[in-house]
């Protein structure tokens, strides 16, 4: 009797765990806060059969513009801010170099732009670089014709490869970057985690996007895999994503796209 008190309490558990998973999630998705159309440039998964437990998990690949003490890397995590945004954030400038290595942490919320002026405008300093270092090289010496080489693929890679969603800004509450940016287009809007150390600058780090991992619900998932055979995802695509009253993203559609779109 008493065992089967246990089992009826561990069913009940369950089943009101699931219940409120099902209602949170239907409300979250009863209202359309944002939505955004990414690629296969900006969301990759890691396997991609079915079998695989991960195959309904996404991750989102994002960077910041460059900055001239980092170099141009193509993740880069850091961006510079204002004073006045620093304060609000509860962080600031600090040249304490006794605690130069005390990181301090808070959320925050992360404005993304896809495919917008931060891209463009990074795309072009790699290319004005590479042309720059092209002018210089001889290209009749071997060292000089691998470093041609390796700019080259560095330039493919940032006009065909490299993930095109920039975070460009970062604030206390959504409605400030809403404010602030109110004719952005492919933007998205989310919650994530910043970090300052005590360098004497206005740079903190974003460390993570609460959009990660993002997840295909069963249907979505269905219907591409009905699409494209053993394959959640094609080789290129554009994955439609919305933001509901939760400000929790979800994958809308899977739209498979020609190579040359």
């Amino acid at each position: 009797m008493k065992n089967n008190r246990l089992v009826i309490a561990a069913f009940t558990l369950i089943l009101s765990a699931n219940i409120i998973v099902l209602v949170k999630v239907s409300y979250n998705r009863s209202q359309i806060s944002q939505q955004i159309t990414l690629t296969e440039r900006e969301v990759y998964q890691r396997y991609r059969r079915v079998e695989e437990n991960s195959a309904t998990s996404l991750q989102i690949q994002w960077q910041t513009p460059p900055d001239e003490d980092y170099g141009y890397y193509s993740h880069n995590r850091y961006l510079r801010l204002s004073d006045t945004t620093l304060s609000k954030l509860g962080l600031k400038k600090s040249c304490n170099d006794d605690n130069r290595h005390h990181k301090i942490q808070r959320e925050a919320w992360i404005l993304l732009q896809q495919n917008g002026l931060a891209y463009q405008t990074h795309l072009q300093q790699i290319l004005a670089k590479i042309e720059l270092q092209r002018q210089t090289i001889n290209a009749q010496e071997t060292r000089d014709k691998k470093s041609l080489k390796t700019l080259n693929d560095k330039a493919y890679k940032a006009k065909n490869k490299r993930s095109r969603l920039y975070a460009i800004a970062v604030a206390g509450n959504k409605e400030s970057l809403s404010a602030a940016y109110p004719e952005q287009e492919n933007t998205l809007i989310v919650k994530g985690l910043i970090s300052k150390t005590n360098h004497c600058n206005n740079k903190i780090r974003i460390n993570e996007l609460y959009l990660n991992p993002l997840h295909i619900s069963q249907e979505v998932l269905k219907e591409s895999v009905k699409k494209n055979g053993n394959q959640v995802l094609p080789h290129h695509y554009d994955l439609n994503i919305a933001v509901g009253a939760l400000n929790e993203a979800w994958v809308q559609s899977i739209q498979t796209r020609n190579q040359n779109e």
